[in-house]
């Protein structure tokens, strides 16, 4: 069927609109009702409610929500372990550095150097080191020496001193010089006693001669002709040294980095064991050492030798030096009192001996035991006045 010509104008003259045309049910051109479509369907067919993300009709089935917590701990964790590898090849590297630059033998860190109360941090050098040189005495080895049990004893001993200075009157000063250091000290390992011999003064290193005063290589030297220990005092700083196998075994419980010398811009420094072979490496790493403390190398130091004993061993070495001159006395009265019996019983008739054993020899066919030479002259000479005394009578 034609379409009308100007349909438009039709429309205008009714006054409709081509929007009202379009949204009624009963004015078409074509006389025929709308038909209402179903919303978004061409073939007039009930729209398919469709599943979400599910193309086949099918009821959803429920993911697993993606959790990025368990990735994110696990690049967090590859992470830190990258690090750790990586500062402990810089710690090597550092630590292999230190070796080959002072030729030292053996090197040992402790964990740390600042876990003590404002009273005692910086203090308790000298009752450290008085520790580190009593455990050296007891089968000394430096590869199961505990650094960080050193520190903490050795804090315990400073603090029962102090208070034992302030209760006597005596106490002068936070850092002991080595007149004011505890004679005897008493741990888990024992009870030792310090032995102090004369204090070297000088001048650690000399630019010039001086009469009276000793270099550090000399107070060393001259040290170790008394003891194979002794301490050392430059500045604030007191240092220990056990020679022992061949080997300078330093101690210091001052802040060290892994450079093996003291670094102010770290904050976590730690203790340390270096050895030494030779005398002249030592000397290098404490003049390395001193001048990263600021210290200057013409400054006076005190060398202390020192030697320490054991108590509980001094006891038993005295009981059992007691129990043998107690057995020898026994073995000789029992000697004496075997030998006068053999005496009386056979009279002049035995053997004489000189030597020192007493073992049997066969004399007339009887076997009788070796009496001591002075056992025999006293009895031969009393025989001898008695059958003397005899004859005159007769």
């Amino acid at each position: 069927m034609p379409l009308k010509k100007f349909w438009r104008r039709g429309l205008s003259k009714k006054g409709k609109s081509n929007h009202d045309n379009k949204s009624s049910t009963t004015d078409n051109d074509m006389g025929t009702p709308p038909i209402k479509k179903a919303p978004h369907d061409d073939m007039g067919t009930p729209p398919v409610i469709k599943a979400q993300n599910d193309n086949m009709g099918m009821p959803p089935l429920k993911k697993a929500p993606f959790d990025d917590t368990d990735s994110h701990s696990n690049t967090q964790t590859n992470v830190q372990q990258n690090k750790n590898k990586q500062a402990e090849m810089k710690l090597e590297k550092e630590v292999s550095t230190s070796l080959s630059c002072f030729n030292a033998q053996f090197l040992k860190f402790g964990t740390f150097d600042k876990q003590f109360s404002d009273l005692s941090r910086g203090n308790q050098c000298t009752c450290n080191c008085l520790v580190f040189l009593s455990l050296s005495t007891l089968n000394f080895d430096p590869n199961t020496l505990n650094l960080d049990y050193i520190l903490h004893t050795g804090d315990k001993i400073y603090r029962k001193h102090v208070q034992e200075l302030k209760c006597k009157g005596l106490f002068q000063n936070m850092l002991f010089n080595f007149d004011e250091i505890p004679v005897m000290i008493e741990i888990p390992e024992g009870h030792f006693t310090i032995s102090k011999h004369e204090i070297l003064l000088g001048i650690a290193l000399k630019c010039k001669q001086l009469t009276g005063f000793l270099t550090l290589q000399e107070a060393i030297q001259s040290s170790l002709k008394i003891s194979d220990k002794f301490l050392v005092m430059i500045g604030a700083i007191c240092s220990s040294v056990n020679y022992y196998d061949g080997v300078y075994y330093f101690f210091d419980s001052h802040s060290h980095s892994k450079s093996t010398l003291n670094n102010a811009y770290e904050i976590f420094g730690q203790s340390i064991l270096i050895g030494f072979k030779d005398l002249h490496d030592l000397l290098s790493y404490l003049y390395a050492y001193y001048t990263s403390l600021h210290i200057d190398l013409d400054s006076q130091f005190e060398l202390l030798p020192v030697g320490i004993s054991n108590k509980d061993t001094e006891t038993v070495l005295n009981q059992q030096i007691k129990n043998y001159f107690k057995d020898q006395k026994l073995r000789n009265t029992n000697q004496s009192k075997i030998a006068n019996q053999y005496v009386e019983y056979y009279g002049r008739e035995y053997s004489v001996s000189n030597e020192k054993d007493d073992q049997p020899v066969v004399s007339k066919s009887q076997v009788i035991a070796k009496v001591p030479r002075f056992v025999y002259m006293k009895n031969y000479m009393q025989n001898r006045r008695k059958i003397k005394h005899s004859a005159k009578k007769n």
